[in-house]
């Protein structure tokens, strides 16, 4: 069974069925995955409305958002990645400009822009959630936005989207809106879970890397080139992003809910090592960062 839907990357209409899955963080419910035959996009059918997805988030696992998760293994494990990943963020954005202005999109409770601001960054944050806004308007001590079109007018050197492109509704008028925030010679930064990766294939319907319906659509190598392409961007680089597998497999063996929590830890550990080193030869990695220019 196919469906007709426009492609925001290469805006194709015809999609093919990939898999069936479900909602494994908050309701239980029923969701497919159907593929671009043009782009290899993957889009989560059916789509929430705007105003209906909230609901989805509405969950104290959902660390990103609250900071907080049920499972203390999880938490630390997220904490700690998170720790790493934030130093090597910022070392990544400043070995190609040491200093200027930064727009985070989908910052959550505002880690990366507290890192950045620390190290004399001008940070300036969008975050939709109404929880996870206010506290990293605490940690920053200043206002930050709802939505990109509160944003003043100014030009930024750097904007980033860490995992947050796969929520949006409409992710080819966000990166057109970019474009146009984005000084000239300015750097956008996506990073975006690989359905392609070996840990997506070998959990299929479990990999949580799909964490259906709050991820919309799910970006091939071929379906990221092609709508940054769309939108104006020229590609300048794709980076590994492997912590990430570590994380997505625990959290994928805690979909299968089969095992008990050491053996959940063991297999999701070996997977995302085996993931890794298979990434090493394609490229596949579970989370891609891909780093485009004006």
């Amino acid at each position: 069974m196919n469906v007709t839907l426009s492609c925001p990357a290469c805006h194709n209409a015809q999609f093919e069925y990939y898999l069936a899955t479900q909602d494994f963080g908050v309701t239980r419910e029923p969701f497919n995955l159907y593929r671009c035959t043009q782009c290899g996009l993957l889009a989560t059918i059916p789509q929430p409305d705007e105003d209906q997805i909230g609901r989805y988030y509405a969950s104290s696992n959902y660390i990103s958002h609250t900071g907080k998760h049920d499972n203390r293994m999880l938490k630390l494990l997220y904490l700690a990645v998170r720790r790493i990943a934030l130093t090597g963020k910022r070392k990544l954005i400043e070995k190609k400009y040491p200093k200027g202005s930064l727009l985070d999109l989908g910052c959550g409770t505002g880690a990366f822009l507290h890192e950045m601001k620390r190290s004399g960054w001008e940070v300036t944050g969008v975050e939709p959630a109404n929880i996870a806004r206010r506290q990293a308007e605490n940690i920053l001590n200043q206002r930050l936005f709802t939505r990109l079109d509160e944003l003043p007018q100014k030009s930024y050197r750097v904007i980033t989207l860490w995992h947050v492109l796969e929520h949006l509704h409409r992710p080819d008028t966000t990166l057109k809106r970019c474009r146009e925030l984005l000084e000239p010679g300015g750097l956008l930064v996506i990073a975006v879970p690989n359905p392609d990766s070996f840990d997506a294939l070998h959990y299929r319907q479990h990999w949580a890397g799909f964490d259906v319906p709050r991820h919309l659509w799910h970006f091939t190598r071929q379906a990221m080139k092609t709508l940054l392409n769309q939108q104006g961007f020229t590609l300048h680089q794709i980076l590994p992003m492997p912590w990430d597998a570590y994380y997505v497999s625990l959290l994928s063996e805690a979909c299968r809910k089969n095992q008990n929590l050491p053996a959940r830890f063991l297999k999701g550990f070996f997977t995302a090592l085996k993931s890794n080193l298979h990434a090493r030869k394609t490229g596949a990695y579970s989370s891609l960062l891909y780093l485009a220019m004006k």
